[in-house]
């Protein structure tokens, strides 16, 4: 998946040299409400309500809410302007900061443990084989734990200036994230607790 992003974006900057165009959009992790797929956002939320994650590593990732990147993906198509590239970078969080987030908002207590990154990582990669011989969908995998233990910072300056958009508190993502997943019946009321 990361190098499928990575060499689409090549492929936009292959264009925008000699000047055509295109315009990049590049969201960080989504969530929200309202996911026809259940994708990965959704999916995180899910397993940590349903407390499928008792241990983590310290790292995080950017979370950006699908409705800002919905805004942004509007902003950008206005004719004229010329190649351009704008990241839609949400917020950075810690995977133990997202459990803390969700449990606080749920008012449920999450435990887990917090295990250094190699250990994860050694870890993702047995899952990676234990996947390819079941049917149901573990909650980690190799590359999912490696994009946390990077721990990359994004800069979203850019769109935040020139777009004016300036992204929605991870707060009210996730409870709205949540109350969706109540609504849909992915998680129970005593799964979501407070947001149910």
């Amino acid at each position: 998946y990361c190098r499928s992003k990575a060499e689409s974006e090549l492929v936009a900057r292959r264009y925008q040299e000699p000047g055509a165009p295109v315009v990049s959009v590049m969201p960080a992790a989504l969530w929200g409400p309202h996911d026809p797929h259940f994708g990965e956002g959704v999916t995180l939320a899910t397993d940590v309500l349903k407390k499928r994650y008792p241990i983590v590593m310290p790292g995080g990732m950017h979370i950006a809410d699908v409705r800002d990147a919905a805004a942004a993906l509007a902003a950008v198509m206005a004719p004229g302007r010329g190649p351009r590239s704008y990241m839609v970078a949400g917020r950075y969080i810690s995977m133990p900061d997202l459990i803390h987030t969700l449990a606080d908002l749920s008012g449920r207590r999450i435990r887990f443990a917090t295990l250094p990154a190699w250990f994860l990582a050694a870890f993702g990669r047995a899952a990676d084989v234990v996947q390819r011989r079941v049917k149901t969908r573990l909650p980690w995998d190799g590359e999912g734990i490696w994009v946390m233990n990077c721990a990359a910072r994004c800069d979203d300056s850019k769109t935040r200036s020139e777009l004016g958009l300036e992204p929605r508190p991870l707060r009210e993502t996730f409870a709205d994230t949540v109350r969706w997943l109540v609504e849909v019946g992915r998680l129970t009321r005593s799964e979501a607790g407070r947001l149910a």
